[in-house]
């Protein structure tokens, strides 16, 4: 699905007038994480892509989605952190992309999408990380759900939009 939900994403992106470069980092590149960066109304982002997890979803009793998504490195690996500190984990760093891109296709078979902002994203709990580390790794499973609530949005371009007003992206 991870594959097919790139494509997907491509596809999103590559219809915006506002979007004047698109490109993949190579998947096996550990120093330039993300899936997808493009340059939108001059802003440089970098997308990182994902599916929800087929064994967590399900519809409550008002009829809504839930589910999770999986946001971690595919293995694991050593990590340095903002003091110079390093660890070896799976979890990702805060800061590795800008948006948090999940395709929610599994919610009632559709290809429609939610999008985080990397700062907004859960921290880990993990109970071997002291809580400085807690603070700079991001958590490896993420609470989706349908209709979208914060801190997720619907609309990238509104995010975006919102993004660059707040000077959260750097000029391309």
């Amino acid at each position: 699905m991870g594959y097919v939900a790139e494509i997907q994403l491509k596809k999103l992106l590559d219809v915006n007038e506002h979007v004047t470069e698109s490109s993949k980092a190579d998947d096996h590149d550990r120093k330039n994480k993300g899936d997808r960066t493009v340059v939108y109304k001059g802003y440089r982002v970098v997308l990182e892509s994902k599916s929800l997890q087929s064994n967590y979803v399900k519809v409550d009793d008002d009829g809504n989605w839930q589910g999770k998504t999986q946001v971690d490195a595919s293995d694991t690996t050593d990590v340095t952190l903002p003091d110079g500190s390093t660890i070896r984990t799976v979890c990702l760093l805060y800061g590795t992309f800008d948006i948090l891109a999940v395709n929610c296709f599994l919610f009632g078979n559709q290809w429609r999408w939610q999008f985080c902002r990397n700062a907004d994203l859960t921290s880990s709990r993990g109970r071997n990380y002291s809580d400085y580390q807690k603070r700079n790794l991001m958590a490896t499973m993420h609470k989706v759900s349908w209709p979208v609530q914060p801190p997720f949005h619907d609309s990238l371009w509104g995010l975006l939009d919102e993004m660059i007003k707040n000077d959260e992206l750097p000029r391309a």
